[in-house]
C-alpha cells in the first residue's frame, strides 16, 4: 500500500479505458482533452473539474489527440480516420482516412505564414513506412501527398554494412515526434531516425540515427526543453537521450539531391533520401538507467521526469538526480473468495486474490513554467475573485494526469 498515493482529484466521465490525454492551451489554465476506447472525447475544465464538452460520434478507439494551432483539435481514431475539430469539438474542419493498424501516433502542424498544414502518418498500406501530406482546413479536397511510402530500407542497409551489422529490419513505426524542423521516428526494432525536409520539400535529409534501444521497440518519445534533447523509452530499463541536430548558422545547402557530392553523402534517389556519411550516429549514446521496465508513457517537466509503466505504476523522478520522489498507482479491489461449503466462517478456506493495479492508457503532465500563455493571460478581467484565486492555485504547481482502464482520470499535484 505504500505505493498508493491518493490523487488530488479524479475526473469521471468515461465508461471505458482512457487511451488519449492532451493539454490544449488557449488561456493561462489549459483544458484537458481525453479520449477512450469506445470513441468518446471529453474536454475538461480543470478548475471546476467538470466536462465542458463531450462527444461520442466516433465508434472506435481514440489513439491520439493533438492541438493544431490555437483553435483546432486533431484526433486520430481506430476507424482509420484523422479528424480535425474546431476548439469546441462541434464541427469537423477536415477528415481523411489513414493507416492505424499498428496504433502509431501522428504528427500535424501548421505551416508558418500559410494556410496549409502538414500531416505525417504511417503509409496507407505499409506500417513500416511514412506518408507526408499537405491539406487546408475546411477544404476536404485539398489533400495532396508530398511523400508516398517513404522507406528507409536502403539507408539502413548502407548503415548496416558500415556500422550496424546487427540490424536486420526496422519493423513497424511505433512513435513519431516533431521538434523544430526535425522529425523523429521510433521503430519496432529500437532504431530511431531523425530527418528534416529540404527547403523545397523535394527530398529529406537524415541527420541522426540511434540504435541504443535495439532490439527492443520504441514505446514513447518526449522533448526535454531544458536540456534540448529528445527522451525515448522502451521495454528495458533505459531512457535514451538524443541530441537535437540543427543546421549550422549561415549554412548554405544545395536544393537538389544531384548537387551533393556522393563521396561525402549516401543518396537514395528512389526514395529521395540524403544521408551525410559523417552524420550523428549513436550506438550507445547518453542514457538514463532506471529501475522500471516497459515505460509506455514518458513526459518531462522542468524539474520532474514522469514515467508510466505497463504494470500500472507511474514514477516521478527528480530530473537532476534521477532519484525517485514518489510513485502513483490505482489498486483494483481485492476480492475474498471462499472455497468452503461452510462459508466464510472457515478461516482456512478464505483466500485473498493478489492485488493488481489498474492499467494505464495514457499520461501527461503540466508545468506552468512551460506555458507561454501565463505571462499574458494569467487573470481574465471577467473572472470573479474566487475564480482568479482558483486559477492561481492551479498554476502554482506542476501536475500529472493519468488515464486508467476503468475510465477514470487521476490528477496528482506534484
Amino acid at each position: 500500500m505504500d505505493d498508493i498515493k491518493l490523487p488530488t482529484f479524479t475526473l469521471r466521465s468515461h465508461a471505458s479505458k482512457v487511451t488519449a490525454l492532451t493539454l490544449i492551451y488557449a488561456n493561462a489554465v489549459p483544458n484537458l482533452v481525453s479520449g477512450d476506447e469506445g470513441g468518446k472525447i471529453v474536454k475538461w475544465d480543470l478548475i471546476t473539474r467538470r466536462p465542458l464538452v463531450a462527444i461520442d460520434s466516433i465508434e472506435a478507439q481514440i489513439i491520439e489527440i493533438k492541438q493544431l494551432d490555437p483553435d483546432c483539435i486533431a484526433v486520430l481514431s481506430k476507424d482509420y480516420t484523422l479528424r480535425v475539430y474546431d476548439f469546441d469539438l462541434s464541427n469537423v474542419l477536415f477528415e481523411t482516412k489513414v493507416n492505424t493498424l499498428n496504433f502509431a501516433n501522428f504528427i500535424i502542424y501548421k505551416e508558418p505564414h500559410s494556410d496549409w498544414n502538414t500531416l505525417i502518418v504511417c503509409n496507407t498500406k505499409n506500417s513500416e513506412n511514412i506518408d507526408v501530406y499537405k491539406f487546408q482546413l475546411n477544404d476536404f479536397k485539398s489533400l495532396k501527398r508530398i511523400f508516398n511510402n517513404l522507406d528507409f530500407k536502403n539507408t539502413m542497409d548502407y548503415m548496416k554494412n558500415e556500422r550496424f551489422p546487427q540490424i536486420e529490419k526496422l519493423g513497424l513505426i511505433m512513435k513519431l515526434l516533431k521538434v523544430g524542423e526535425l522529425i523523429y521516428c521510433g521503430f519496432e526494432s529500437g532504431v530511431i531516425i531523425a530527418f528534416r525536409f529540404s527547403e523545397d520539400e523535394s527530398f529529406i535529409e537524415v541527420v541522426y540515427i540511434s540504435v541504443l534501444h535495439c532490439p527492443n521497440p520504441i514505446l514513447d518519445f518526449c522533448y526535454d526543453e531544458i536540456s534540448d534533447a529528445v527522451l525515448s523509452s522502451s521495454t528495458n530499463e533505459t531512457i535514451g537521450k538524443h541530441p537535437i541536430i540543427r543546421p549550422s548558422t549561415g549554412e548554405n545547402r544545395p536544393l537538389t539531391l544531384e548537387a551533393f557530392d556522393s563521396a561525402d553523402y549516401f543518396v537514395d534517389k528512389e526514395q529521395k533520401i540524403l544521408l551525410y556519411k559523417n552524420a550523428c550516429i549513436s550506438v550507445n549514446g547518453d542514457q538514463l538507467n532506471i529501475t522500471f521496465k516497459k515505460i509506455g508513457h514518458l513526459k518531462v517537466l522542468e524539474s520532474y521526469l514522469l514515467l508510466s509503466s505497463w504494470s500500472g505504476k507511474t514514477a516521478i523522478l527528480d530530473k537532476r538526480t534521477s532519484n525517485l520522489l514518489t510513485s502513483f498507482c490505482k489498486s483494483k479491489s481485492s476480492v475474498l473468495v471462499s472455497e468452503s461449503s461452510q462459508g466464510s466462517f472457515d478461516s482456512n478456506s478464505v483466500k485473498q486474490k493478489d492485488t493488481t493495479f489498474s492499467k494505464i492508457g495514457s499520461m501527461t503532465g503540466f508545468d506552468p513554467s512551460f506555458n507561454t500563455m501565463i505571462a499574458t493571460d494569467i487573470v481574465s478581467k471577467k473572472q470573479t475573485l474566487g475564480q482568479q484565486r482558483r486559477n492561481y492555485s492551479f498554476l502554482e504547481h506542476c501536475w500529472c494526469f493519468i488515464g486508467y482502464d476503468d475510465g477514470s482520470i487521476c490528477a496528482h499535484r506534484l
